[in-house]
């Protein structure tokens, strides 16, 4: 969930008079709570697909698991890339912008 999405839980709680924090953490342990039985869920079915499945063992699940580990960390490389581009193009038109600044006061 986001910040915004929370503080607006906490808002809407009984509890959000007499102690936010108190508040604050309930929501954030429901939400935990929900991640954490939706990863035991998916657990459960993919053991039970996987079950099905011949030749499948330990070894091979490993090895899909650091395939999409591979994956994702090539995904999160990308969009650290995307994300200094943003931030070069932005510094570079702050710099621009300060430059022309300076030089239409010098020519006045």
């Amino acid at each position: 969930m986001w910040p915004t999405q929370v503080t607006l839980l906490v808002k809407q709680s009984k509890d959000f008079n007499s102690n936010k924090d108190t508040a604050s953490l309930s929501i954030v342990d429901e939400c935990l709570n929900e991640l954490n039985l939706k990863s035991v869920d998916y657990r459960r079915e993919l053991n039970v697909k996987t079950s099905r499945l011949a030749g499948y063992n330990r070894s091979l699940e490993d090895n899909i698991e650091k395939f999409v580990q591979q994956g994702l960390e090539s995904l999160g490389i990308n969009i650290e890339q995307q994300i200094a581009l943003v931030q070069y193009h932005y510094t570079n038109k702050i710099f621009q912008h300060i430059y022309r600044t300076y030089n239409s006061n010098q020519n006045q």
